[in-house]
């Protein structure tokens, strides 16, 4: 079964009970994966050595 998303129209079909995207051929399609955050130091703000 065929159908098209009605929020940005993209096509997608049903298979095994899940929506899949159809790309045109030649399409690299990737998988979102989530990810750990990690905070972050700003490290303009540290004293360098050059500083003594």
């Amino acid at each position: 079964m065929e159908l098209q998303c009605p929020s940005c129209g993209e096509r997608l079909s049903v298979s095994d009970g899940k929506f899949v995207r159809l790309a045109q051929s030649g399409t690299i399609d990737v998988n979102v994966v989530d990810v750990d955050v990690v905070d972050v130091v700003d490290v303009t703000a540290l004293p360098s050595d050059d500083d003594s």
